[in-house]
């Protein structure tokens, strides 16, 4: 990635794309799917909006964000 900044709609799309997957795995694959990919997509997003790597925002509003992680609580 380097310096380019990353937009809301470019992690909402990745987040849609993570969603369509895990609707198309086995029900059986859903838990381990969560647990190796799902959650570093959080960790990915909730680094970006702490670092000010999405365009339009800076580091010092992220907590009014929510930041949108979450981790192990929203797992089934």
């Amino acid at each position: 990635m380097g310096t380019q900044k990353i937009s809301a709609i470019d992690l909402q799309s990745l987040g849609d794309v993570i969603g369509d997957i895990r609707n198309q795995i086995h029900p059986r694959n859903v838990a381990f799917f969560q647990d190796y990919v799902e959650v570093h997509l959080k960790q990915f997003h909730t680094i970006m909006i702490e670092s000010g790597a999405l365009s339009g925002t800076n580091p010092s509003s992220s907590s009014a964000s929510g930041g949108g992680g979450g981790g192990a609580s929203n797992r089934k």
